[in-house]
């Protein structure tokens, strides 16, 4: 098992200061030979790599600072409801961003892990501080999706472990199945993402703010 997980350098995981600049910082990789092939064939080329691990870190400390708002209808056979949940970004880090950089690479078998940085600006720092306030609440989840989705089936393991954290959120606290939840969360840490027979899981740690609960009307 393979492990994409932020360095721990500090509270909040994966912020600490260098000098008197906070940082975001991780270690992100992908696979020299993945199961999809690239556009210039199945090993993919140094520019290609990189540019999925700087893609997978922008996502990533994007969602530490600005996080996801979310929209989940749970599941109801009785009323004939299936299942409905959306997950999408407030904001992200723009590409190309001269915050963002590789600092060192280095290879484990059919991996290229990469020691990337962020170094966040003033109107982020904020967005860091509130989101860290302790009005918010914590979840942890879990989440797969199959490898053979490519480089997409990362963000798709970390949306369904942002799911279900909201859902282990909520379980303890609404009695009644709602007919629809609203809210936002951010990434308390970075994902820890394993592949495990033949797809990606993920475990993340989410910061709760659920802004809007829909009851179903009563007859």
């Amino acid at each position: 098992m393979f492990v994409f997980a932020v360095l721990l350098f500090g509270i909040p995981a994966g912020m600490y200061a260098l000098d008197t600049d906070p940082v975001l910082t991780g270690d992100f990789w992908v696979e020299l030979d993945p199961f999809v092939e690239t556009e210039g064939g199945a090993q993919q080329t140094d520019e290609e790599a990189y540019t999925r691990i700087l893609e997978e870190a922008r996502y990533v400390f994007s969602g530490m600072i600005y996080g996801y708002t979310f929209l989940y209808t749970p599941s109801d056979a009785t009323r004939k409801v299936d299942e409905l949940f959306t997950f999408d970004p407030v904001a992200q880090i723009p590409w190309g961003d001269p915050g963002l950089s590789i600092a060192e690479t280095w290879t484990e078998g059919n991996l290229l892990h990469a020691y990337v940085r962020y170094f966040p600006k003033d109107h982020q720092l904020r967005w860091l501080r509130m989101m860290q306030s302790n009005i918010y609440h914590n979840a942890t989840g879990r989440g797969r999706a199959s490898m053979f989705a490519g480089a997409s089936g990362k963000y798709e393991a970390v949306a369904e472990a942002a799911k279900e954290a909201i859902r282990a959120h909520l379980r303890p606290r609404i009695f009644n199945k709602p007919k629809e939840v609203r809210g936002s969360v951010v990434l308390a840490e970075a994902p820890y993402i394993v592949i495990d027979a033949g797809e990606y899981e993920a475990k993340v740690t989410v910061r709760i703010d659920v802004g809007e609960i829909i009851p179903y009307r009563l007859y």
